[in-house]
């Protein structure tokens, strides 16, 4: 609001109003259904399982209690059945991009948080109780500097976050890479807006790009593991945040 007795608030008014108008100083919010943040980034809102408040704010850690004995009972049971078949058991628990980006997170929509996030506090909680967890949160912020592994107007990671994670993977499980290795390589850029562009309501004319990436195999090139693996099973029981992963678990 500026007085009409405020002397020059004509150009005060045109200046403002283009300063706000640029991306690059101002973001565009609705916490309940999303934040745009530095670089393109959009991030999912409270909306949806308070995500913001259970990263940047104070949060109720009741409703944490309220779900928490049930899941952990479930994931009890699939450990022990899976004991049973002599078989390896861990839980991954997918950083999401509020983790792996957080540099890039309005800096004002910010509390100082609690000692731990639900996320740290699950992951100590199964960890109490036996259970193997892997949090690959470092393995994918190492990863930034030069490589993108989540797409910026959308909620899941890109096949080079996917890669990351399956590798991450196969050293909790001591397993031996492929001996021909995959390769994802960049693919270019790529400026489809994802499954936040209706949820945040991004502007068809959004300035963003997204590093494109995309398997190199070649006719061929044979993968093939150093050990068999024919008595070995794997169970995946997932979500579409492991859908990444679906060809690197194929190849």
């Amino acid at each position: 609001f500026v007085t009409d007795r405020l002397w020059g608030k004509d150009t005060i008014t045109q200046h403002v109003n283009n300063l706000i108008k640029d991306p690059n100083l101002f973001t565009s919010f609705d916490l309940s259904k999303g934040v745009i943040g530095a670089n393109g980034y959009v991030f999912l809102g409270n909306d949806y399982a308070d995500v913001i408040d259970r990263h940047f704010r104070v949060f109720s850690f009741k409703k944490y209690s309220d779900y928490a004995e049930t899941l952990f009972e479930k994931i009890t049971t699939l450990s022990k059945l899976s004991h049973e078949f002599k078989s390896q058991f861990i839980v991954l628990v997918a950083p999401d991009k509020h983790t792996v980006y957080e540099e890039f997170f309005p800096s004002w929509v910010k509390q100082k948080p609690s000692e731990l996030t639900l996320t740290q506090l699950g992951i100590s909680d199964l960890k109490k109780n036996g259970i193997p967890v892997l949090f690959p949160s470092n393995d994918l912020i190492s990863q930034t500097e030069t490589e993108q592994v989540y797409f910026k107007t959308d909620t899941h990671w890109n096949i080079k976050g996917a890669e990351v994670a399956f590798r991450s993977i196969l050293k909790a499980l001591k397993l031996e890479e492929p001996k021909n290795t995959f390769l994802i390589v960049p693919d270019g850029v790529s400026k489809n807006i994802g499954d936040l562009g209706p949820i945040v309501g991004i502007p068809s004319n959004f300035s963003f790009e997204d590093k494109s990436y995309r398997f190199n195999f070649g006719e061929d090139q044979v993968v093939t593991w150093v050990e068999p693996m024919q008595e070995q099973k794997e169970i995946m029981i997932k979500d579409a945040l492991a859908r990444g992963y679906q060809k690197t678990f194929s190849a």
